[in-house]
């Protein structure tokens, strides 16, 4: 009896284990954007974005007068899921991004509502362009920093 519920407990412990390792496994796990726009070095990708016009309720955004509306800009690696800020405090609806190295990422907007008299902003969840839902007709990108090689020199 007792070596039955020795085995049940290895088992359900390796089957634990097992299960867990399949998560960490597919944590980073990414479907690919439709395209890859090609970046090269000191080159940049133009991204715009429609101007945020709603509070989280669905109330018009406060005047000017009382509040203050700016986008943050950053680029997620597809590879290892970190996020890099680009730029922030942005008040118009598009920059041009220059990537931080060779790489494959996902561009990202929030925006931020700071309202007079408050030092901390309200800030929305990003909006990456690996998301069919916050995407122009649903059409996902991502931004890819590569180079070529030099031309052949020494030709015989």
């Amino acid at each position: 009896m007792r070596s039955n519920r020795i085995f049940f407990v290895g088992f359900f412990t390796a089957l634990l284990v097992i299960l867990l390792a399949l998560v960490i496994g597919t944590a980073h796990a990414q479907t690919p954007p439709s395209v890859w726009y090609v970046v090269e070095k000191g080159q940049w990708k133009t991204l715009g974005w429609d101007p945020v016009t709603q509070l989280t309720d669905n109330d018009p955004l406060p005047p000017a007068t009382e509040a203050t509306l700016s986008y943050n800009i950053s680029v997620k690696s597809f590879k290892t899921g970190a996020v890099i800020p680009i730029a922030s405090g942005i008040t118009t609806t598009s920059l041009e991004i220059v990537l931080p190295q060779r790489g494959k990422y996902i561009a990202g907007v929030s925006a931020q509502l700071l309202y007079a008299g408050e030092t901390i902003p309200k800030v929305s969840l990003i909006s990456w362009s690996e998301n069919p839902t916050v995407c122009l007709d649903g059409k996902t990108f991502g931004l890819q920093f590569q180079t070529g090689t030099k031309d052949p020199k020494g030709l015989k």
